[in-house]
């Protein structure tokens, strides 16, 4: 969330002398001190623009290699409250600097979306980091609202294991979006502390009765979890999960029936050698 881009790289030959970033066909930075199989990275400050970039390595006998070129607008909007925002679409960041209203309080606003446009809205409020809006037909003055929700209005039930209830709004039809792809995080205390099966946690949607949406888990680190779910359009949220179940130990019924079957072969197999042995004793007194 500034105007600080990182351009990450990995090389895998182990003679590489030097690898460098090339922004918009010149050479910006040299790196001579590169470490095979690894993550690098170049770190520079970029005004709000458009660029090509690309890596270029060079071994150890003058061969240079390139990542190919790559395509970068840099948008950053300053807010009056020290925050930023960003919008991404589909072709990388896009520059909505002059078009923008970007404010605080989990709430983004664009002038315009044009028809099959995907933009990104960076929100970061109630665990919702960010809102991607693709539309089906051009719209003016998009926002995109999130507010948390202490307690449901009567008519809405609650879910049983709920993490947390949202509002997200927009400003535009459901006719005239595409698809919507909300992205957020729980907390991992929630599911350690409530024993909840990660991959159980869903994003369900209420329209006249909850409808749990696509969700996917993106990542994870030792605090929280990451998730992306897809939906048909905005209104009431909940965040979800279930309780672990623990297997019991049990038998079915075709263990019973065996075990029944087993114990009438060995009460045959008994009753068939029993008069057998009885005679097989007579006989033998019958010796005497």
């Amino acid at each position: 969330s500034s105007n600080t881009i990182t351009f990450t790289y990995n090389v895998s030959d182990i003679r590489i002398a030097n690898c460098s970033l090339i922004i918009s066909g010149a050479t910006d930075q040299t790196n001579s001190t590169v470490t095979v199989d690894a993550a690098q990275a170049f770190t520079k400050f970029m005004p709000n623009g458009n660029y090509v970039w690309s890596v270029n390595c060079t071994d150890t006998v003058g061969h240079t290699g390139t990542s190919g070129e790559s395509v970068l607008t840099v948008s950053y909007v300053t807010l009056p409250s020290g925050g930023g925002g960003i919008i991404v679409s589909s072709g990388g960041t896009e520059d909505r600097t002059n078009q923008s209203n970007t404010t605080a309080e989990g709430n983004e606003t664009l002038s315009s979306i044009e028809v099959g446009e995907t933009v990104t809205a960076i929100i970061e409020k109630e665990g919702v980091s960010q809102v991607t809006v693709s539309v089906r037909n051009h719209v003016e003055n998009v926002s995109v609202d999130v507010e948390g929700v202490p307690s449901l209005p009567p008519s809405i039930p609650e879910l049983n294991n709920a993490y947390k209830y949202l509002m997200i709004s927009k400003s535009v039809s459901d006719e005239d979006i595409e698809s919507i792809a909300i992205t957020f995080s729980v907390d991992r205390s929630w599911i350690l502390d409530n024993d909840i099966n990660e991959s159980t946690v869903a994003l369900n949607r209420y329209t006249d009765k909850w409808d749990r949406l696509e969700t996917v888990k993106l990542s994870e680190t030792g605090e929280e979890l990451v998730f992306e779910a897809h939906s048909p359009g905005l209104s009431y949220f909940a965040i979800t999960g279930e309780v672990s179940v623990v297997p019991e130990t049990r038998q079915d019924g075709w263990t019973i029936l065996i075990a029944a079957v087993v114990l009438t072969a060995t009460l045959f197999a008994l009753g068939e050698l029993y008069p057998r042995i009885k005679k097989a004793n007579q006989d033998k007194h019958k010796l005497y």
